[in-house]
């Protein structure tokens, strides 16, 4: 069972949401998701926060709005700033699955286009990589054309994790083809092939949580960071009350040193 925060920044540096990670990494969280808000750049305040804490934090965003170039450029700095704990919320997955499913494959195909094993830097000949093992996408789709390679190495994880939300069969057959973590509401969770989490809010009762959550894999609880008074009630009732109690309930794993391995991802 593993489990994460979502939290909205409520400052442009960054502080109190960082204070909010900190703690709950302490408090035994695996991941935290930041929420996007409009004209603020989350995948920079994930980037700034992964230096300070021991948890993997991942950027929100909509996929309509970042091309899925970008998207594999940021996450794969990302996941090299972070030594292997990065990776990226698609948070509009209802809005156009077809549509998102086609940003996820050429995503996935970027981080694809350099083998594991493409870089060379061999001093003797100048080679910095093989170029037999660097390939170019060639996607022409619906919705998008790239040529690709991505030009840059790839990350520590190779495939850094995506996160969808949602719980129509839609959201989910995506999810289960090109998702690592499905976000679902709480109830019957209708996946078998993607690691799903079911989201709550952070004032649930302990008892009500390991209800909700006992067809799923872990859970993720909103807490919002903008009110530094409120933030620090819910903070506390989460660090000191809810997270013991649900850990009481469960086995804790080792934590890896990538996010794919925190979430039992991977062996």
């Amino acid at each position: 069972m593993i489990w994460g925060v979502v939290t909205t920044p409520g400052n442009p540096d960054g502080d109190l949401a960082t204070e909010v990670a900190r703690r709950v990494g302490r408090a035994g969280a695996d991941l935290v998701l930041i929420a996007p808000t409009p004209g603020r750049e989350t995948a920079f305040l994930a980037g700034f926060m992964t230096g300070t804490v021991d948890v993997a934090v991942i950027g929100g965003a909509r996929s309509a709005d970042v091309p899925p170039y970008t998207v594999a450029r940021q996450v794969n700095a990302l996941d090299h700033l972070s030594g292997g704990r990065g990776g990226w919320w698609c948070t509009d997955t209802a809005e156009n699955p077809p549509r998102i499913a086609e940003h996820l494959q050429v995503l996935r195909g970027l981080w694809s286009s350099w083998d594991a094993d493409a870089v060379v830097m061999d001093r003797v000949s100048g080679a910095y990589a093989d170029h037999t093992k660097v390939r170019p996408l060639e996607h022409v789709g619906a919705h998008y054309k790239v040529r690709g390679p991505l030009n840059t190495v790839p990350s520590p994880q190779f495939q850094p994790v995506v996160v969808l939300e949602g719980s129509t069969p839609e959201v989910v057959e995506v999810a289960t083809r090109l998702a690592d973590v499905l976000l679902v509401p709480p109830g019957p969770v209708p996946v078998t092939d993607a690691r799903a989490l079911v989201r709550m809010p952070a004032t649930v009762d302990p008892a009500d949580l390991l209800a909700a959550v006992a067809d799923a894999d872990g859970f993720v609880l909103d807490l919002p960071a903008e009110d530094v008074a409120t933030t620090e009630a819910l903070l506390a009732h989460l660090t000191t009350r809810l997270l013991p109690a649900l850990a009481a309930h469960f086995t804790p794993k080792p934590r890896g040193a990538t996010l794919r391995h925190r979430l039992s991802l991977e062996d």
